[in-house]
This record gives C-alpha cells, sequence and structure tokens, in this order.
C-alpha cells in the first residue's frame, strides 16, 4: 500500500506541476509540502495547523481529505484523541500453507495456519488450535486498541493543542497606538472581530496575557454575521481560514481589514510610548 506522501507526490505529478507551482497555489511554504511528501510530519507546527495544511493539500491534489488524516490518525496515533474514520486495516486469507493476518485499527498479527512440514498434527486437530487462537487474537488486538484510545484522551485532555504560533506563510504585522493608562503596567485594549463571510476555523491568541500565548480563544464553522468582543492585553495574533471574510476594530475605532486572503495570520502590537 502506497504511503501518505507517495500518494500525494503521484497526485502532484499526475496534475504536472512542481512543489513551488503548488506551494503559489495553496499557500503553504514549499519545504512543509516537501516534508509531506517524504512522510516527515515531524515539523515545527501545532497539531491543528498540520492537520489543516494536509487537508488543503490533499483537496488540492484531487484526494479524498479525510481518508488523509485518517491515514495520519494511524500513522501518529498520539497526534489526537480522534479514532481513524477510515480503517485502513484488512483481514486477509492465505492459501494452505501461508499465514491469516487480522487486523484492527493499527494493531496488526499474523497467525500461522498450517503446522511445520512433518507436524504429527491432523486435520481436526489444526481446526481445533486455530477456533482458540482466532478469538485470542481478537480480544487481544481490541484490548490494544482500547489501551491506545485511553492514552491519546488523556494525554489531549492534559494537553489542548494550544496554538504555540500561527503558521509560517502568510504572516501580516501591522502596529497601532490606543489609548490608555500610561501608568497601567499592562495596557488592555477591547478587541471586536466580525465575520463577512463564512469561516471554518477562528484562532485569536492573547499575546499580551501573562504568561504569552497561555490565553487563547477558538471558534468554528462561523456564519457571515458573526460578531464578538474580546478584552486583550496590549497585543494579539489570529489566524483565519479566510482572511478576506475577517473585520477588526480596535477601542471602537475605525474598521480595519487584514491586507491578503485565505488562510494566514496577522499580528496587532501596541507601540512602546
Amino acid at each position: 500500500m502506497a504511503s501518505i506522501g507517495q500518494k500525494l507526490e503521484e497526485a502532484r505529478n499526475r496534475k504536472g506541476i512542481s512543489i513551488r507551482e503548488a506551494e503559489e497555489a495553496t499557500k503553504i511554504r514549499g519545504h512543509f509540502l516537501a516534508s509531506f511528501e517524504k512522510d516527515v510530519f515531524d515539523v515545527d507546527l501545532p497539531p491543528v495547523y498540520l492537520s489543516g495544511f494536509l487537508k488543503n493539500y490533499a483537496r488540492f491534489l484531487g484526494l479524498d481529505p479525510e481518508a488523509v488524516l485518517a491515514e495520519l490518525d494511524i500513522l501518529l496515533p498520539g497526534r489526537s484523541g480522534k479514532a481513524a474514520k477510515k480503517s485502513l486495516g484488512s483481514i486477509t486469507s492465505g492459501s494452505e500453507g501461508g499465514e491469516t493476518e487480522v487486523a484492527s485499527g493499527s494493531v496488526t498479527q499474523s497467525v500461522a495456519t498450517e503446522p511445520r512440514r512433518g507436524s504429527p498434527l491432523s486435520n481436526s486437530e489444526r481446526t481445533s488450535t486455530q477456533g482458540v487462537l482466532k478469538p485470542v487474537i481478537l480480544i487481544t488486538s481490541g484490548a490494544l486498541v482500547l489501551v491506545g484510545i485511553i492514552v491519546a484522551l488523556v494525554y489531549v485532555l492534559r494537553k489542548p493543542d494550544a496554538p504555540n504560533s500561527p503558521p509560517n506563510n502568510s504572516v501580516i504585522t501591522e502596529r497601532g497606538t490606543t489609548d490608555s493608562d500610561s501608568s497601567a503596567s499592562v495596557k488592555k485594549i477591547t478587541l471586536r472581530l466580525a465575520a463577512y463571510g463564512p469561516i471554518e476555523r477562528l484562532i485569536l491568541s492573547d499575546d499580551g496575557a501573562t504568561p504569552p500565548q497561555q490565553k487563547y480563544y477558538d471558534r468554528k464553522s462561523l456564519k457571515a454575521g458573526w460578531e464578538e468582543s474580546f478584552s486583550i492585553n496590549g497585543s494579539f495574533r489570529c489566524y483565519a481560514s479566510s482572511l478576506e471574510n475577517i473585520r477588526y476594530i480596535i477601542n471602537d475605532g475605525q474598521e480595519l481589514v487584514p491586507p491578503k486572503s485565505g488562510p494566514g495570520s496577522f499580528v496587532w502590537t501596541l507601540e512602546g510610548e
């Protein structure tokens, strides 16, 4: 079976485009795309961005993005607390003298169905042995899968996917000023965000919070007309899957628009006085 990287590379070659052309079309850095095609997923990206980039690239190449993410969940079982949506395991029966492979999730065990040449076992004895071994294998495989799911859930509950940093592509930095008490050590601002179109994912990080980047807001499946206000400690960064649909206002000032479109992030910081 072809790996994730092989499927991505073959799909790109069928489209007749280079990594650079794919980078320009998807707005995803070329070295990330090259790493994906080499089955290297241990990159400097938070899990939520790794999933988003891989899903967007698969969709661009005409592959099933959910199937690709399911393969990634099996390849990296600790990446999230969810089980794979599509099972990649299979049960195949070998011919006489071969092996029977039983797969459940990502746990696979093989049981010989034919005794070694010269074995004194009769056909009835072999059938009895196989009847005992099959339930044992299935129970063991199910137990291992259950343990893996429990470990993944504990990991997710103890350490949520906080966005330590926005995606490396399409970073826009803006600087501004706001009226506040100059004697305060942290100058709070009121940020108002509004959606002028559908936004699949929006993550707002309060960079001025203490400690930095430990306070963040995650919003999903936003529709046109959504609006929400936030109290921010002087600076923030905002990631959106559709920057062209975002509008933001600082302290009831002028309505501002990110200058780029598509998935990406922008940073707003308060200038020092």
